[in-house]
């Protein structure tokens, strides 16, 4: 991970294929994220996107944000 103070959804799925490595396997690393093994695997398969507690337990939250368009809004 670079120094930026945010971590892409690509990115955070990428650190948990990561620690799960390092867990030895996905059902240990779910284990100790509280979720399923099956949660976990759609998460890392990118069928969800990972879960706001799985996030907050590895010291993040995930925002949304909205940018300008680069061209005139509709009218209201």
């Amino acid at each position: 991970m670079d120094d930026k103070p945010y971590l892409t959804q690509d990115e955070m799925v990428d650190w948990l294929r990561r620690l799960a490595n390092l867990a030895g396997a996905q059902y240990k690393l779910a284990e100790k994220l509280g979720v399923t093994p099956a949660h976990l695997s759609d998460m890392l398969a990118g069928k969800r996107a990972v879960a706001d507690d799985v996030a907050e337990k590895l010291g993040y939250r995930r925002e949304y944000c909205y940018f300008p368009l680069e061209r005139e809004p509709a009218a209201a």
